[in-house]
């Protein structure tokens, strides 16, 4: 259900998914480029604008790998194969099922 489970990312940094899949493709623009205003201020209160901060994110060996580029063709594919995998129940609370097969309820309860 990633299609319709925003914001994403741990702490909710990214509304879209697309913006997401972006910030992956390349995480050193991305981070230069992020405007952490447009998210809720909840969320502004948990996250770090300092370029600092940032910058040493940034020298973890993860984010040293090579950037990687989507045509916009590329991005829609995969936009579209992230959303077929979207349960059709999903956005319809009538048709969540109380509990699991293990009897877990859902949602914790």
């Amino acid at each position: 259900n990633v299609a319709i489970t925003g914001p994403w990312m741990h702490n909710g940094a990214f509304l879209t998914l697309e913006a997401t899949i972006r910030h992956h493709l390349n995480p050193a623009a991305s981070a230069a480029a992020y405007d952490p205003s447009q998210l809720s201020p909840l969320v502004q209160a948990e996250s770090s604008s300092d370029p600092a901060v940032l910058l040493a994110a940034l020298q973890v060996d993860s984010f040293q790998a090579r950037n990687q580029a989507l045509s916009d063709s590329e991005m829609q594919q995969l936009l579209a194969f992230l959303a077929s995998l979207t349960s059709p129940s999903a956005g319809n609370p009538n048709l969540i099922p109380a509990s699991v097969p293990s009897g877990l309820t859902v949602g914790g309860d």
